[in-house]
């Protein structure tokens, strides 16, 4: 939880939350050169721990996936390559979280041509299957195109040994939208200007330019340690070029991104990428509910000029209304939105009752909206059978009591 505390007067309807959409897996593939005229074809895979089949071996609790990868020419099986990858953990509730990942990376040599790729992933200690598309994989037939798709990866300095590198979001080549910075690389194979212009573009809108530099021309590799997949500048192998763009995250809204890369004031490139809130809170998913609920929290009547908009710019016209109140002005993710939603999320299912659709209607749901998670609990079991529980905030010195007359938790507030 952020420690920023927000008060605000509470009144809610009824609501029924949007099932929340969850990808249980996430494949990107990433095609660089191996020598003068063969390639290899990296497949990344990157799956959550409540998504994998643990079972406990003495103190540890072990889950894994086994990949198989069909290559097809023509529809005919060119290549089969498989693999499998496991994880070991110690702590039971860590296998239960969905932020928590397995991940690894397949590896083969392909010569120029056009292929497809039939994945299938199967969960170790089960039968369980994951069915996955076919998809295209087209390596560089036409030497004038030498151009390979981006690499998103975090801002932060990494070595793999002790050999510069950047560690992949791996998140099926979406850009992460966060409050953390990533970068993106740019792959080339052979002579490239020293320089470059690169703008961002959404909604057909320039946002961001930059003035790039060629870095030290080198190899192009990916690499696994410690359940963590990063691109090497490995100077030992066949050597492309590649440019960075920093921090791009703290320009970018959801939705598709255009990059446009110039020497000079000739167009070389255009990519398109999409930029994802990867733990998105429910909500959000349903902006009509989403705004009744800010509305009926804050009883702010100004954000119904929300719906003076057509229904595609809602959720940007909402996001925009919201950014009055954000923390941190200089990113466009705004902390403070993410903390307001994410505990009506919690809320819904934490205080959840027999006769309430949604928990963030109780009496516990809407303090927790308010104040966010007490700082402790009592819990206090009286002669009549009524259940009291005591919220206290320490920082705040405030307390709140609730009361369960009924045994079905149906908790009044009534102090």
């Amino acid at each position: 939880m952020l420690k920023k505390i927000f008060f605000i007067s509470i009144v809610f309807s009824t609501f029924i939350f949007a099932q929340k959409e969850r990808q249980p897996l996430f494949f990107e593939s990433h095609v660089f050169p191996n020598d003068s005229s063969s390639y290899k074809c990296y497949i990344l895979f990157k799956i959550p721990y409540d998504q994998l089949v643990f079972t406990r071996e003495g103190d540890f609790y072990t889950g894994g996936v086994n990949l198989n990868y069909e290559i097809l020419v023509e529809d005919e099986i060119y290549k089969r390559v498989t693999s499998s990858k496991s994880i070991q953990v110690d702590d039971y509730e860590a296998t239960h979280s969905p932020n928590m990942y397995l991940q690894g990376i397949t590896s083969f040599n392909l010569e120029p041509g056009n292929y497809k790729v039939l994945p299938s992933v199967n969960l170790q200690n089960t039968r369980r299957e994951i069915a996955l598309r076919k998809y295209s994989l087209n390596i560089n037939i036409e030497k004038s195109e030498k151009y390979f798709s981006p690499v998103i990866c975090s801002s932060n300095k990494a070595y793999y040994l002790d050999l510069p590198a950047k560690e992949l979001t791996n998140l099926s080549n979406k850009i992460p939208f966060s409050q953390i910075d990533y970068d993106l690389i740019l792959t080339f194979e052979g002579d490239m200007p020293d320089t470059l212009r690169a703008q961002l573009l959404q909604k057909n809108e320039v946002i961001h330019e930059y003035k790039l530099s060629k870095s030290i021309s080198s190899g192009a590799e990916l690499v696994e340690k410690d359940n963590r997949i990063y691109y090497l500048f490995n100077s030992e192998i066949f050597p492309v070029s590649t440019f960075l763009l920093p921090k791009i995250t703290k320009h970018l809204k959801e939705g598709k991104v255009i990059i446009k890369l110039f020497a000079q004031d000739e167009l070389l490139k255009e990519y398109e990428l999409e930029v994802v809130w990867i733990n998105k809170p429910f909500i959000l998913s349903d902006i009509n509910l989403a705004v009744d609920l800010y509305e009926k929290v804050t009883d702010d009547k100004k954000v119904e000029v929300i719906f003076d908009s057509t229904e595609e710019e809602y959720y940007h016209r909402f996001f925009d209304y919201w950014a009055k109140f954000d923390p941190q002005k200089e990113t466009v993710y705004n902390e403070l939105m993410d903390e307001f939603y994410s505990r009506a999320d919690i809320a819904h299912l934490k205080y959840k009752t027999a006769n309430n659709i949604s928990g963030v209607k109780t009496d516990r749901g809407r303090t927790f909206v308010k104040y966010g998670e007490p700082d402790f609990v009592e819990r206090h079991y009286e002669e009549t059978n009524n259940i009291v529980e005591v919220w206290n905030y320490e920082k705040l010195n405030k307390e709140f009591i609730f009361e369960d007359r009924s045994g079905l938790g149906n908790y009044l507030l009534i102090n």
